[in-house]
């Protein structure tokens, strides 16, 4: 979501994921080899605030 207020160059942005990532690699430290196992998931709350004067 962005936000200009009017008569401002000011630039606010909120952005909130929630991500999935299925089938990550693993490496086998023993023999440097590469498996597909698992799953990462990550979420969060970003928010930015560019405010010209």
């Amino acid at each position: 979501m962005k936000y200009q207020p009017n008569g401002t160059r000011d630039l606010y942005t909120l952005a909130v994921y929630d991500l999935t990532q299925k089938d990550v690699a693993n490496r086998n430290v023993k023999d440097g080899t590469y498996t597909t196992s698992g799953k990462l998931h990550s979420q969060g709350i970003e928010l930015e605030a560019r405010v010209i004067s």
